[in-house]
């Protein structure tokens, strides 16, 4: 059995073809970056990749690239950053989305602990990407935008959906036969302190199972 693990401290992220502490982050009117992030959403395609773009992840023909629109300064804790896929093979070029710092908060819609449908404007942040393996088409994004919990992602680049998952620490690795995920979370004791959660979700979403781990 193939398995394919990324150990993530903190964020992360397929294809080709092409629960606890929650810091809030409040809403704000439209600026020019969501117009821009509104233009992104209609799938342009051959754009030229910014000279300041870095490699994320690599399969075939096809890369993946993480770019700092608006870096983090006093004004704004959180970077603005662009997620592009690159086809090296027909050399089609791709934004496929901009990250939203003033992302809606989700925690409270997970009741069931499975991940939930999320427009991409409302992907909150991409500090790591990656390609999903045995799954084309999808891709893993995370972040952490609100200095506490990271914020994961997969992404349908061919219908440009997501699926934002219930997890707070980030990808622990893919098992690509079984067609899942493990994420990792923290919960807490009730006499105080804060301990891991390995969980385990189907690729499109599906809570599975999980396992308890160690004290933090």
């Amino acid at each position: 059995m193939k398995k394919y693990f990324f150990l993530s401290l903190a964020i992360l992220l397929v294809g080709c073809n092409a629960k606890n502490a929650k810091t809030s982050i409040t809403e704000g009117t439209k600026s020019s970056l969501m117009e821009n992030v509104e233009t992104v959403s209609q799938n342009d395609e051959n754009q030229q990749l910014p000279s300041t773009a870095t490699l994320a992840d690599s399969k075939g023909d096809c890369q993946l690239y993480l770019n700092v629109e608006k870096p983090a300064s006093e004004d704004s804790e959180v970077e603005v950053a662009s997620v592009w896929l690159v086809n090296k093979k027909d050399g089609v070029t791709r934004r496929l989305l901009v990250t939203n710092p003033k992302a809606k908060l989700q925690w409270e819609k997970m009741t069931d602990n499975n991940a939930i449908a999320v427009p991409i404007l409302q992907v909150a942040a991409a500090e790591k990407a990656c390609f999903v393996p045995g799954s084309e088409g999808l891709i893993l994004v995370e972040g952490c935008p609100d200095a506490r919990n990271v914020w994961t992602y997969i992404i349908d680049v061919d219908k440009m959906t997501a699926k934002q998952f219930p997890s707070t620490e980030g990808l622990i690795g893919f098992d690509e036969d079984k067609h899942q995920v493990t994420l990792g979370s923290y919960r807490y004791h009730d006499e105080g302190g804060r301990y891991s959660v390995i969980e385990t979700y189907t690729i499109d979403g599906n809570f599975v199972s999980e396992t308890i781990g160690e004290d933090e």
